[in-house]
């Protein structure tokens, strides 16, 4: 026998009751058009994924269950799965109702729940107990298995499947279906398709997996991979992730041998048995570079959509990291053009006005007299290729009034020389560079980018109120090693309809500096901190692995042996004693995207006092 299972990736947004029933009612008939008799969503997608602390209101609660009883009028001819939360004897639980033919059937409630990096579903939600069962507004609620005539369904919920050992299901069943909501991080969707064929060989069944898509919430980007494995092993794929649609769709005809009635499952009506569905596209594979490309424009896409601005503003310094920045918001447009042509981008962005390059992105350069001809040619270079809004301006006398007043105020006279006056010289120059590009978002409705990237927000070089400003910061979770890397791979790759960026030869040619100082210092990024690979290895090993600072040099030696250990120990030591000092910024920094396994935002990863006597 042949059943046609078909996963849906969905593009939802927390709280929002009325547009997220209506795209998931829209896939439920699109799915069933396309003949699918095993319909299942991802996890939580009646409310969104990212609610937080809006899961313990017991309104999110009443209104989740108002939105199933809609959508469940939808469900005939079909069984399908949709996520939603549920309480249970005063306690809050994950779940996953099967509906069919307008009846909730039961709620599976999640059985292990993650609480590690970006997730903290144990702040919001009870685990279930394997094997128990009761009994929530009538309906079978728990651990649960279902039967449709000759056909069995079991149900994973997303971290259950990375659960080693895994928990066992109440029944063999031919199917198991697991909706997820995993965020997307640079080569995790290779884990995810190993746990995935796991599971399938566990079970030894087909195992249908889905997961949400689209910039949520706000940090956490879902790449919509979704994938059938059938019992043998083999897997079939979405063809594309990263999409700018509401929903996309993966439908797989799925052989069985029919079972006999057991009356431990709970039982539905038997499958329609519809016609088999048609074999889906190949996959396309991602290297690094494009996934980082992809995600980080589907992600600016979400968040220009969602917030309903009109744009972006960019303040370009000819430097690596605002450069990129414009290159990615620049390649979001081409890319969402390229899939949904204008009138499709134009019916996703209906609140702006024009669709071209120049109206959605505006770059400005401000320069003062540390400025070099290097970066403004850079930065004009590189607005004329990716035909975006440059604007040019001198800063310097705007800097003069206030360091006049300054030094009116001190009773002194500013100079380099004097190293008491360095970091404050450095940083009014900054803090004059951000009142325009605010000014431009202000009167334009535009988000204003702020360009520090995780290694500067590692160390503090940043400056507050300064490259640090904006609403929302792309490269705030991506370190400056590999976004020199990017920066090498965008010059010459050819990607979402824009050509390869020559234009990078010239930013790329000027070593990275902040062009804060007078040229006679020979300021650069490096010289200020250290080498960038050392920085992002320091990083890795203090951050993410926790590794006490005493063992970092030994360790870097092996990593970089034409350094000296006395070097090295200098590396490390600056890094700990900035680390300590600049909590305090990244508790301010612009919200980021989670691109790398780990971040340092202190809301969803890195929690680290800003008062510390570590040593």
């Amino acid at each position: 026998m042949t059943v046609n299972a078909c996963t849906v990736s969905l593009n939802q947004i927390p709280l929002d009751w009325r547009g997220n029933q209506q795209r998931i009612i829209d896939a439920i008939v699109t799915a069933k058009k396309e003949l699918a008799e095993v319909i299942l969503l991802p996890e939580l997608c009646i409310t969104g994924y990212g609610c937080e602390d809006w899961f313990l209101s017991d309104d999110v609660i009443e209104k989740s269950w108002q939105s199933l009883s809609e959508i469940r009028k939808h469900c005939d001819d079909a069984v399908v799965i949709v996520g939603l939360p549920c309480r249970f004897q005063e306690k809050t639980y994950n779940c996953a109702a099967v509906v069919q033919n307008g009846k909730i059937l039961g709620i599976n409630a999640k059985r292990a729940l993650p609480n590690a990096g970006v997730y903290y579903e144990s702040r919001w939600f009870t685990p279930w107990t394997v094997g128990r069962q009761e009994t929530y507004k009538n309906v079978p609620f728990g651990d649960l298995a279902y039967q449709f005539g000759d056909f069995n369904l079991g149900i994973e919920i997303c971290e259950e499947a990375w659960v080693e050992p895994s928990l066992p299901q109440v029944q063999p069943v031919h199917l198991v279906c697991n909706p997820s909501a995993s965020h997307f991080e640079i080569g995790k969707d290779a884990r995810r398709e190993a746990t995935m064929v796991r599971q399938s060989r566990l079970h030894k069944s087909h195992y249908a997996y889905t997961n949400m898509i689209g910039l949520e919430s706000g940090r956490l980007i879902y790449d919509g991979s979704m994938m059938v494995i059938e019992s043998d092993g083999q897997v079939t794929r979405q063809s594309e992730r990263f999409g700018f649609k509401d929903s996309y769709f993966l439908l797989k005809a799925l052989d069985y041998v029919p079972s006999r009635q057991n009356s431990l499952r709970l039982q539905g009506a038997p499958l329609p048995r519809n016609a088999k569905a048609k074999d889906v596209p190949a996959t396309k594979n991602y290297s690094a570079h494009e996934e980082f490309l992809s995600a980080e424009a589907l992600g600016l896409f979400d968040y220009l959509r969602k917030t309903h601005s009109k744009g972006f503003v960019i303040s370009l310094s000819g430097g690596r990291d605002s450069s990129c920045v414009a290159i990615l918001a620049s390649h979001m447009r081409a890319l969402a053009l390229r899939e949904l042509g204008p009138d499709g981008l134009k019916q996703r962005l209906p609140h702006l006005e024009s669709l071209d390059a120049d109206s959605i992105v505006t770059c400005i350069y401000q320069k003062t007299e540390h400025s070099s001809h290097e970066t403004l040619h850079a930065a004009k270079e590189l607005s004329r290729e990716l035909k975006v809004k440059f604007v040019e301006t001198d800063i310097q006398p705007a800097l003069d009034y206030y360091l006049k007043v300054s030094e009116d105020i001190a009773l002194q006279n500013f100079s380099w020389d004097n190293r008491s006056h360095d970091i404050a010289l450095q940083n009014i120059q900054a803090r004059c560079r951000v009142q325009l590009p605010w000014m431009l978002a202000n009167l334009e409705g535009k988000v204003l980018l702020a360009t520090t990237n995780r290694s500067e927000a590692a160390v503090g070089y940043t400056t507050m109120d300064g490259d640090s400003a904006g609403g929302l910061a792309p490269l705030g979770g991506v370190d400056k090693a590999f976004i020199c890397e990017w920066l090498e791979w965008a010059k010459i790759n050819s990607s979402g309809g824009l050509e390869p960026l020559t234009s990078l030869r010239h930013v790329l040619a000027v070593e990275a500096t902040a062009e804060l100082k007078p040229a006679e210092f020979q300021q650069t990024d490096e010289k200020d901190l250290m080498p960038f690979p050392i920085l992002k290895r320091i990083e890795e090993m203090y951050v993410l692995d926790k590794l006490p600072a005493i063992r970092l040099p030994g360790l870097l030696q092996k990593d970089f042996p034409s350094f000296t250990l006395n070097q090295l120990e200098g590396y490390a030591e600056k890094f700990v004693r900035l680390w300590q000092a600049s909590q305090w910024k990244r508790e301010r920094l612009a919200p980021s995207f989670h691109i790398f396994n780990y971040t340092l935002d202190p809301k969803t990863w890195c929690r680290y006092p800003i008062l510390s006597g570590e040593k």
